[in-house]
């Protein structure tokens, strides 16, 4: 099946079962959909799709529904779900290299080099040592040794300053109105200790219940004791609890294995523009037409 033909496919699947897309990705041989529906489909309704269709079924609930009924609170990943590097990880690496002597890298090559150290590391802890191995991977052949021990301090400081992230431009009226609606709201998030203050610096850390850090926990998703840990905090049975997250395996699969809720949203695209956009995953698109500041 190419990918027109899986497209057509969805649409067909999308128009018999009475949900609408907010959006289908192929790559890589993955066939994916996200869907909602005006009402509640439970997992058998589910099932019987995924049997007549080409497709995996991402949501596995009508979240505006059960937003209103069981779900009690949301759980957010941070990195490519609420947060984005700005410019890109690569132009922040080759500024930080030409302040430390090694001007004019090519961007290209270590945005290369940095996505394939990214997909080759296995049990990634966040530490310091690990940060240190993945910046001289993607610094690989293009600086010497020495100058890569110069440029990683401040390159992981650099990381923790808010210039060096933007907001996707749709998160702050959802998480606004996920609150109003009387939303408990918290982080699971695979990151290490610069995660606090950079939600602060941000101006997102005051939409936080609880804010649970993989590197501070020393368990990272796709764990399920890390989305535990998340609902000891929120006081919530697992149940009750939606985790929304932009990695399959991290945030689908593993809030999946601990009884939470997910809901699978891949944001690429532009900041501004995200493909996948919250509010209409979550089925808020009415109430948060009117962005917050």
């Amino acid at each position: 099946m190419n990918r027109r033909e899986f497209l057509q496919a969805t649409a067909a699947t999308v128009a018999l079962s009475g949900m609408s897309a907010y959006g289908a990705e192929f790559a890589d041989q993955k066939k994916r959909v996200g869907l909602m529906g005006a009402g509640w489909y439970g997992k058998a309704d589910l099932l019987r799709l995924i049997q007549v269709a080409p497709v995996e079924v991402v949501s596995l609930c009508d979240v505006d529904k059960s937003v209103n009924a069981s779900i009690r609170a949301v759980s957010f990943d941070v990195g490519g779900t609420l947060i984005a590097p700005w410019p890109s990880v690569e132009r922040v690496y080759a500024e930080v290299a030409a302040e430390h002597g090694c001007p004019g890298l090519s961007e290209d090559l270590l945005q290369r080099q940095f996505k394939a150290a990214w997909a080759a590391r296995s049990g990634f802890g966040y530490s310091l040592a690990e940060w240190r191995l993945l910046v001289e991977q993607t610094f690989g052949g293009t600086t010497a040794a020495e100058r890569i021990e110069e440029i990683f301090p401040s390159l992981y400081r650099r990381f923790s300053e808010p210039g060096c992230w933007r907001v996707y431009s749709d998160v702050r009226s959802v998480l606004a109105v996920l609150s109003a609606r009387g939303m408990r709201l918290a982080v699971t998030s695979n990151w290490d200790e610069r995660l606090r203050p950079l939600l602060a610096k941000l101006n997102l850390a005051h939409h936080f219940d609880v804010v649970v850090v993989s590197g501070e926990e020393r368990v990272h998703k796709p764990d399920r004791r890390l989305f535990l840990r998340t609902c000891t905090e929120l006081g919530l049975p697992p149940s009750d609890v939606l985790h929304v997250g932009d990695s399959w395996g991290e945030d689908v699969e593993g809030a999946r294995s601990a009884g939470l809720s997910a809901l699978y949203v891949p944001r690429h695209g532009g900041l501004d523009q995200p493909r996948f956009p919250l509010a209409a995953a979550l089925g808020l698109v009415e109430a948060c037409e009117e962005p917050s500041p």
